[in-house]
């Protein structure tokens, strides 16, 4: 099992994403309803690519952590890049809007098409953080790796939660949006510099996997297949409604 101490930067790592991720979530969202009139288009812009990232087929990466560490740096670049193209799309709709006049139908899709290309690409790319978390974690604990993933999205919720309660309550109610945003990617910044110091001290350790994987044998994988393929159903199905409340 990996040491407490080898896996806390990457646990911290994990809450500064969910963080980071919430933070600017929240802004974006404001920012763009502010710059297009209505939300809904902005919200369901972010949600579906943010998940869309997290859901998305990832290869076996032979250094997750350093990818990692890179995405998070990747990520304060393109934070700062976003508010700055937001700020043009801002410009760009309000001189085109006008001119479409009371078609609502070519305003709606104006906005939603503006959403989409501002804030999809980070969103997308900050919804790979925890795959690339998880798959650290099968490798390190093959035996125990279900319940590792399962304590690195616990502790990306709970960033999450900070990240919501204290952009909600005191960043957007003392600071401007360009200073929030500024605060989340030096929050990228850090989550980057544990995941490096967690790759250095770290066993890249994937001894135990191939035994683990031998060791459940053909007649148990197949004997969980239908089970398991009905509870991935299920899931989806709640994710699905879950979501769409929150748009809603």
């Amino acid at each position: 099992m990996l040491p407490s101490a080898k896996l806390a930067p990457v646990g911290a790592a994990a809450v500064l994403t969910g963080a980071c991720a919430l933070i600017q979530e929240l802004i974006w969202v404001r920012q763009a309803t502010l710059a297009f009139g209505l939300s809904v288009q902005a919200y369901a812009a972010v949600v579906v690519a943010l998940l869309g990232g997290t859901a998305r087929a990832m290869g076996r990466i032979h250094r997750p952590l350093l990818w990692f560490a890179g995405m998070q740096v990747a990520l304060a670049g393109l934070a700062l890049l976003t508010l700055l193209s937001l700020e043009q799309v801002r410009h760009l709709y309000a001189a085109l809007a006008p001119d479409l006049g009371l078609e609502q139908g070519f305003v709606q899709a104006l906005r939603l098409g503006l959403s989409v290309a501002v804030l999809s690409p980070i969103a997308l790319l900050a919804g790979g953080s925890l795959p690339l978390l998880g798959q650290w974690a099968g490798r390190q604990d093959t035996r125990r790796g279900s319940a590792l993933v399962g304590r690195l999205y616990a502790w990306e919720t709970v960033g999450a939660a900070i990240g919501c309660g204290c952009t909600a309550l005191i960043l957007l109610r003392t600071l401007p949006a360009e200073a929030a945003i500024w605060i989340a990617a030096g929050l990228h910044v850090a989550a980057s510099l544990l995941a490096l110091w967690a790759h250095r001290t770290a066993p890249s350790g994937t001894t135990g996997a191939s035994t683990f994987q031998r060791s459940g044998g053909t007649s148990a994988r197949s004997g969980r297949h239908h089970r398991g393929t009905w509870l991935l159903v299920a899931y989806g199905v709640s994710g699905a409604v879950a979501l769409g409340y929150q748009v809603v």
